[in-house]
């Protein structure tokens, strides 16, 4: 669903403004990134210094997203 929702928010573009619909796009394909890296955590991998890498790799990507928000959100309030 989070594929086909990035599809469609990168096709027709539904919200008036652009800032509006890349924040969108964003949020999905990091959703998107997030579900596929918890799959890494099962026991298909076995390395725990690679699992823990991704670790980061998942925090950071959470991060970023949350920063950017709180950024533009700050923006608007002041």
């Amino acid at each position: 669903m989070q594929l086909a929702s990035a599809c469609y928010i990168t096709l027709f573009k539904p919200f008036e403004e652009q800032l509006i619909n890349r924040l969108e796009i964003m949020n999905e394909v990091i959703t998107l990134l997030l579900v596929h890296l918890i799959y890494l955590f099962t026991p298909l991998i076995e390395s725990q210094k690679l699992k823990y890498e991704l670790g980061f790799a998942f925090i950071s990507m959470l991060a970023g997203c949350i920063a950017v928000h709180l950024f533009f959100l700050l923006k608007d309030i002041i």
